[in-house]
């Protein structure tokens, strides 16, 4: 068989099948939607990024001093640092008061929205051993994001 004449059957199936299975082929012209993203007011397109991330943080974990105001509102009242920077990210204004493992999340979540690489475990430990180091940084990441309210 050369490369230019067409494929008229399939290794496994009978004579005749291939030519039934390929007239009975369906072109999709469109996505299926589930009703249930309708049902709930999502009928809007989904951002997707890739998974790993596709670029570094602006700054450094330790480059806090680029913007002392926010370095000194950290040491001084991180709570309410965190609270600002969670609603900057969508959540909820007292959620970084009640969840556990709030700046874990958040810090997630911002790593997610803005493609940046990393993973989940060294964000655990950024934000175990590191947290207000980590708290500054995300609020940079959030500034050159152009994210929220600054």
């Amino acid at each position: 068989m050369s490369d230019k004449e067409p494929i008229t059957s399939q290794p496994g199936l009978k004579k005749g099948e291939y030519e039934r299975l390929e007239s009975e082929q369906t072109t999709v012209t469109s996505q299926p939607t589930s009703p249930h993203y309708s049902k709930f007011g999502m009928d809007t397109v989904l951002l997707t990024t890739s998974v790993d991330g596709n670029r570094d943080w602006t700054s450094g974990l330790f480059d806090c001093m680029q913007d002392k105001m926010n370095c000194a509102l950290v040491c001084f009242c991180a709570p309410c640092v965190q609270c600002h920077l969670g609603t900057r990210i969508g959540e909820c204004l007292c959620m970084p008061l009640f969840v556990q493992g709030a700046l874990l999340t958040m810090r997630t979540r911002l790593r997610t929205l803005g493609g940046i690489q990393g993973s989940i475990c060294n964000d655990c430990l950024v934000t175990a051993l590191c947290g207000p180091c980590a708290l500054c940084q995300m609020k940079r990441e959030l500034d050159v994001m152009g994210v929220g309210s600054v």
